[in-house]
C-alpha cells in the first residue's frame, strides 16, 4: 500500500466517500505544486512521499501527517459540503 492509498483509506474510514477522499488528496497535490515544487507549504513533503510504500515508514509519521490531511478534509468539506455528516471526524 502506498502512502497515498493509506491516506485515502484514512479519509474514507472517517466518513468521506471515495470520490470525496480523492478530491481532498487532489487538493493537497495541487497545493503542494502551486508555487513550484517544492513549495513553501508543508504539503510538499506529503506529496513527495505519496507513491512510496507505507510499510517503510513508522506509524507515528502517519499520525502527525494525519493532522494536515484532516485539515484539508475540513477545508474541502466546508467549501463543498458544509453540512457533511463526517466533518466532526476530522476535527
Amino acid at each position: 500500500m502506498t502512502i497515498r492509498e493509506w491516506f485515502s483509506k484514512h479519509l474514507i474510514k472517517n466518513g468521506l466517500w471515495p470520490h470525496e477522499a480523492e478530491a481532498v488528496l487532489a487538493k493537497i497535490e495541487t497545493d503542494a505544486t502551486e508555487d513550484g515544487f517544492p513549495s513553501a507549504k508543508p504539503t510538499w513533503l506529503i506529496v513527495e512521499i505519496f507513491g512510496k510504500n507505507a510499510e517503510d515508514y513508522p506509524p507515528q509519521l502517519f499520525m502527525v501527517m494525519a493532522f494536515l490531511v484532516n485539515h484539508y478534509a475540513v477545508t474541502w468539506i466546508d467549501a463543498n459540503k458544509p453540512h457533511h455528516f463526517a466533518r466532526p471526524m476530522f476535527l
